[in-house]
């Protein structure tokens, strides 16, 4: 993990705009249903049409906002995974290059090859999925928790 770390760290900062993004539009996504029970608990039972429509086009812009931020986080996050693992597979194959014939043969050329390619793969795919689902599967965790108990707590005081 270390060595991933010393790879990723060039990085940083795009990975840290690129959750940022993540997270806003997540949060944003996060909103949509507090907006849906907002009109079916207050504006329709008004009957006011206009606040129906402003509302669901808020929900419209919400989910568009939320898109574009997530297509933005995850092309950033693909990025930033493809660029480390170019680095991590070109140090690799500068490290075969230096190994010895009986090195080599010891290793062979097969699993060497392998280790430069699948492996490398595997590696960009974890860091790519990471930086995608592994921040906005938490932000859902607890922005949801958090709606439902903010929204089960607002309810008990009407």
């Amino acid at each position: 993990m270390k060595i991933m770390l010393k790879y990723l760290k060039p990085f940083r900062a795009r990975m840290a705009a690129g959750i940022s993004i993540k997270v806003l539009g997540t949060l944003v996504e996060l909103l949509l249903p507090y907006i849906l029970s907002h009109i079916l608990e207050k504006v329709v039972v008004r009957q006011d049409v206009r606040q129906v429509v402003f509302w669901g086009l808020l929900m419209v812009l919400c989910a568009g906002v939320a898109c574009v931020c997530n297509i933005i986080a995850n092309r950033m996050a693909a990025r930033v995974s493809r660029n480390f693992s170019e680095k991590v597979r070109h140090d690799l194959f500068a490290r075969t290059l230096s190994l010895s014939s009986a090195q080599v043969d010891k290793f062979t050329v097969a699993s060497l090859e392998s280790r430069i390619t699948t492996d490398t793969y595997n590696v960009h795919h974890f860091v790519g999925m990471m930086q995608r689902m592994g921040v906005r599967a938490p932000i859902l965790l607890v922005g949801g928790i958090a709606i439902i108990w903010l929204w089960t707590h607002t309810s008990r005081l009407r």
